[in-house]
C-alpha cells in the first residue's frame, strides 16, 4: 500500500507527518524508501513494456505530491517512451500500407524497408518489422526471377541484389546472383 488505497497509504500517511513535522526523520526516510520502490516498479513496467501501469504509478505519484527528482525523471522517461511506441506504431502502419502499394524500395526516401530500418533502431528485435522485412526481400526475389526469366537479365540482377541488401544472409539469393552475374 505505497500509493494506494487513497487516504490509507504509506506516502499520504508520511505526507501528513511532514506537513505538521516538516523535519521528521522518519517520514522524511519513509518517503525517501516508497519513492526508490515506485521508481523500481516503474521502470520495471517501462521496461517490460507495461506503459499503461507505468502511466498510472506515474499519474497517481504526481497526484500525491510525489513531485521528487526521480518521479519526474520517471515521467520524463515515460513520456519518451510513449513516444518512441508511438512514432514505432506509426512507421509500422505505414510500412504496411507502402509495402501493400509494392514501394518496397523505392521511391528512395519514403519505402518500405526504409521505415522499417526505422522501426528496427527504434525497437531492436521488432518482431512485425522483422517479419515485413522478410517479405519484402522474399518479393524482391520473386520479382528478380521473373523479369530475369523474361529476358531482362540486367533488371532481375538488381532486384535480386536489393533482395539481398534486405536479407544479406540468404545464401541461396548470394548464389544466385553470382550465377547470374557470370552467365549473364
Amino acid at each position: 500500500a505505497l500509493i494506494d488505497p487513497p487516504d490509507t497509504n504509506a506516502a499520504e500517511l508520511y505526507l501528513r507527518v511532514l506537513a505538521t513535522d516538516p523535519g521528521n526523520p522518519v517520514a522524511t526516510a519513509g518517503i525517501t524508501d516508497l519513492v526508490g520502490r515506485l521508481i523500481t516498479t516503474i521502470n520495471e513496467y517501462l521496461t517490460a513494456g507495461d506503459l499503461v501501469s507505468a502511466g498510472e504509478l506515474v499519474a497517481r505519484a504526481g497526484a500525491l505530491g510525489l513531485d521528487q527528482t526521480e518521479v519526474i525523471e520517471a515521467r520524463q522517461r515515460l513520456e519518451s517512451e510513449l513516444a518512441r511506441f508511438n512514432s514505432v506504431t506509426r512507421k509500422l502502419e505505414e510500412a504496411r500500407e507502402l509495402l501493400a502499394r509494392g514501394l518496397i524500395t523505392e521511391p528512395p526516401e519514403h519505402n518500405a524497408v526504409l521505415l522499417l530500418r526505422e522501426v528496427e533502431s527504434l525497437d531492436p528485435g521488432n518482431q512485425a518489422a522483422r517479419a515485413m522485412l522478410e517479405q519484402s526481400a522474399e518479393r524482391l526475389a520473386a520479382v528478380a526471377q521473373e523479369v530475369h526469366g523474361l529476358g531482362m537479365r540486367r533488371r532481375g540482377r538488381e532486384y535480386l541484389a536489393l533482395a539481398l541488401s534486405v536479407r544479406p544472409d540468404v545464401e541461396a539469393w548470394q548464389q544466385q546472383l553470382a550465377r547470374w552475374t557470370r552467365d549473364d
